[in-house]
């Protein structure tokens, strides 16, 4: 799926849908341009009772199942432009493993890159700026053996999603909760009422490397957000987990321009299990930084080449970085007075 363009959707439903089954599918979907979704045009949200399922489903593009995630798909979601996609707070929902999210630009997009389900997912060399627009965020994480690598995230603002209860948690790269102990190998399962496959399950073995946020208000976010129990039962689940082995490496976080931003949220009574750190650099708030093993708060050497901030031996390598036009993206063509035509 190439060079197409997707534009204006105002109703619920996934814009594009991957079902998969037990086969990788590898599919190829690049250089399109996704504009402009907006939600609640005809008043969905109003319906209080529904307001959490009519909240759902209105993600740019799903790749598999929460009952198919487990299997591979090995697709590629690559150099896609994004402008003003603000259906929810998935806006690429991953829903399967082993697929690559790379070289997309979002741009002002009240939405984030989900690993919703799935495993070892790679989420490399993509560029996203808020442009300090309300809800925009950069990646949420559940799950296992993802890498999250050499993205640059610029601009974002808010951290708490509309919706209460649809684990609306938003930032540059957040680490979610989940409601199994993945430290003592529970997993979910479709058998086990209660943590069927389209829970959450609790990040696990993470690799967060070579990351440049920079004005982020929430940067790297460690979640202790409740779960409730489905989309038609706001009880909460009783116990969630935080993620485990997450390794930071390489990773800067520039709040000089407003330093009361919180580069990294951490909190008391939720800290990662086994996290390491390693030429961490985080300037602006810091909460609960007694969990933080080790991380510098002085800035290195930096310049800036075509708009976008490169920092001397730590995040992201911005010459493998290239932004999306739609020079580049989408179709060859243009509608002339499209308006006219039957």
């Amino acid at each position: 799926m190439i060079n197409n363009r997707f534009e204006g959707k105002q109703k619920r439903g996934t814009l594009i849908g991957v079902q998969k089954d037990d086969q990788p599918d590898n599919h190829l979907i690049a250089d399109n341009i996704f504009l402009d979704q907006q939600k609640n045009v005809f008043n969905e949200l109003d319906i209080k009772e529904a307001i959490r399922y009519n909240g759902n489903s209105w993600e740019a593009i799903r790749i598999g199942d929460s009952k198919a995630s487990q299997w591979p798909s090995k697709s590629k979601f690559i150099n896609n432009l994004m402008i003003n996609m603000d259906g929810e707070r998935e806006l690429i929902s991953i829903k399967s493993g082993e697929n690559l999210i790379a070289g997309n630009t979002i741009f002002e997009s009240a939405s984030l890159i989900s690993l919703r389900h799935g495993k070892a997912n790679t989420v490399d060399s993509n560029i996203i700026l808020g442009n300090e627009k309300r809800l925009t965020g950069g990646m949420r994480i559940y799950d296992e053996n993802h890498v999250i690598s050499n993205n640059y995230i610029s601009g974002t603002r808010g951290r708490d999603g509309l919706i209460e209860g649809n684990a609306d948690l938003r930032g540059g790269i957040v680490i979610n909760t989940g409601i199994i102990d993945v430290e003592n190998n529970e997993v979910l399962d479709q058998s086990v009422k209660g943590k069927e496959l389209n829970k959450q399950w609790t990040p696990k073995n993470i690799t967060i490397n070579n990351n440049t946020l920079v004005d982020t208000e929430w940067g790297i976010v460690y979640g202790n957000q409740t779960h409730r129990v489905s989309l038609f039962n706001n009880d909460v689940v009783e116990t969630v987990f935080t993620g485990v082995d997450v390794s930071f490496e390489n990773n800067v976080v520039d709040n000089t321009k407003n330093p009361e931003f919180v580069s990294v949220r951490a909190v008391a009574d939720h800290p990662l299990v086994d996290a390491s750190y390693q030429n961490e650099v985080y300037v602006g708030t810091v909460t609960e930084a007694s969990q933080i093993d080790n991380f510098s708060i002085e800035l290195p050497k930096s310049v800036s080449e075509n708009g976008l901030m490169a920092y001397e031996n730590t995040g992201a390598d911005i010459s493998k970085l290239s932004v999306v036009t739609a020079e580049t993206a989408g179709p060859d063509y243009q509608l002339i007075n499209a308006a006219n035509v039957k």
